[in-house]
């Protein structure tokens, strides 16, 4: 149920810009079945039940939200995951958002079990998709995995970069732009 702020009771986004609304599903039941309040604009697998029709926990909104329970060959249907995208997250300090590894593209997908914290109540391939910064010798660029593509250049805390040290070795800091050669420290010649 999309709610502008304030209205119907809504809390928890006060702090958003304005137009940013408050999503929330509601449970609900019909004869014993569990389901949810959705607005007739939105699509519902099973059947969609009034609380004139005996329908109950749908009350407080207005007519057109109405509780959709499963069809009886279905049996109830379960509680949503919140939409993706809609879940704010943080990793080592860096605010991200609750994606699926591929919609986070060159951001870093940490898992809740890895230390992330804000996915808990995500769908189970949702993980906090965060974009640290970092730097070397002024030129700036993002923590990425080893693995990732680079259009810059890539260089570890030992080699002169700032901003991935916390995280582990397979994560290093890739610069929007090519450095110049000698920002490259020169290997440390071994004693004759």
């Amino acid at each position: 149920i999309n709610a502008e702020y304030g209205a119907k009771g809504t809390t928890g986004c006060q702090s958003e810009p304005n137009g940013i609304t408050c999503c929330a599903f509601p449970p609900c039941t019909f004869s014993g079945s569990a389901g949810i309040c959705k607005h007739d604009s939105v699509s519902c697998s099973g059947s969609r039940k009034s609380s004139s029709q005996g329908a109950s926990g749908c009350g407080p909104f207005p007519a057109d939200v109405r509780c959709c329970v499963g069809s009886s060959s279905s049996g109830p249907s379960p509680t949503p995951k919140p939409p993706t995208g809609t879940l704010s997250c943080t990793f080592k300090g860096v605010s991200g958002t609750c994606i699926t590894t591929s919609a986070c593209g060159s951001g870093l997908s940490t898992p809740s079990s890895s230390g992330a914290n804000g996915c808990q109540s995500a769908a189970a391939n949702e993980f906090c998709c965060t974009k640290p910064t970092c730097s070397v010798s002024g030129v700036s660029g993002f923590c990425k995995l080893t693995t990732a593509s680079c259009s810059g250049d890539r260089r570890t805390s030992s080699q002169g970069a700032s901003g991935c040290g916390s995280y582990p070795s397979n994560i290093n800091c890739c610069t929007n732009s090519k450095l110049p050669a000698a920002t490259m420290p020169s290997p440390t010649p071994k004693p004759p």
